[in-house]
């Protein structure tokens, strides 16, 4: 999808596209990429402080 496409356009080239049959009618979109950020932080906070959860339940604990 080029980006200097707008919504209205890229919409309308999907129906013709499901209407010539190269696609079918419904299609499968996961929200991955946005989540790519908090897997990335997750991991980059682990690295330098480990398991949080574990951290916070041992110090409320003592």
């Amino acid at each position: 999808m080029p980006k200097d496409e707008g919504r209205d356009e890229a919409v309308r080239r999907l129906e013709k596209a499901v209407e010539a049959g190269e696609i079918h009618s419904k299609v499968w979109a996961t929200p991955g990429l946005p989540m790519l950020i908090f897997i990335t932080a997750g991991s980059i906070m682990s690295l330098f402080f480990g398991d949080i959860v574990w951290i916070c339940v041992s110090y409320l604990l003592g």
